[in-house]
């Protein structure tokens, strides 16, 4: 999808995405059937972004595209390494998920900002 429509663009619609099923999964967590459902569609929308920012890599970086590119896929690796710990400590301190889950929808909310600010129309707006 990142080669025929703009990756910066794409991963605003991404993040967008993100945030609203983030908040429904946590609506969600004790109805199965919509919780499981919900769950496939988060992962296919973060492996989509996954993808996504994979393209975006040499028109943020062009000088040093592989370097760029493995310190990007070992954050990914990062990023899933801590957030099943992180739930878990949420689960033990409050006994529920839900603000696991809208931290999740938080940090894209983030990323968002930072995505519209510094890449779309910011100083560094990238128009391929």
């Amino acid at each position: 999808m990142s080669d025929k429509i703009r990756p910066m663009t794409l991963l605003r619609y991404d993040f967008i995405a993100l945030i609203v099923v983030a908040i429904i999964l946590g609506l969600f967590l004790e109805t199965q059937g919509i919780f499981s459902t919900i769950v496939v569609l988060l992962g296919i929308l973060v492996g989509l972004g996954n993808g996504i920012i994979f393209k975006m890599v040499p028109f943020v970086s062009s000088g040093n595209t592989g370097a760029v590119t493995g310190f990007v896929g070992a954050m990914g690796g990062l990023g899933g390494y801590f957030p099943p710990i992180i739930l878990g400590i949420i689960k033990q301190s409050t006994g529920g998920y839900q603000i696991g889950i809208y931290l999740i929808a938080v940090v894209a909310i983030i990323c968002l900002v930072l995505l519209q600010k510094e890449y779309i129309s910011g100083a560094r707006k990238i128009v391929k």
